[in-house]
């Protein structure tokens, strides 16, 4: 299990734990446990700062993606340059770092 930095509780609210307008919406799908491990948390803040189970996921996901873009870029270009040298790798993953939605 990694470790994991510790921080305080009004910095873990002000992260994950505010409301988020999601307009577009997308499905992913966890594991039984996963869900209920979120929701238990999206419970424990959906009162005081109205956080859904959707808000709670997407700002911990976006942490994530945040928090390690650098390697997850570094990656991205290895596997690009897999490709480029013959391997079997598909070229699929032009999104993996960037919303293209962004860079418009």
């Amino acid at each position: 299990m990694m470790k994991h930095k510790k921080i305080s509780k009004e910095k873990y609210i002000a992260l994950f734990c505010r409301d988020k307008r999601i307009r577009g919406r997308n499905a992913i799908y966890v594991s039984p446990e996963v869900h209920r491990r979120l929701k238990r948390i999206a419970a424990l803040f959906r009162f005081e700062h109205y956080t859904s189970l959707s808000s709670l996921a997407d700002r911990i996901l976006d942490h994530h993606i945040e928090t390690y873009g650098e390697l997850l870029t570094q990656l991205k270009e290895e596997a690009d340059n897999r490709f480029l040298n013959g391997s079997d790798y598909s070229k699929n993953n032009e999104d993996l770092i960037e919303d293209p939605e962004e860079s418009d």
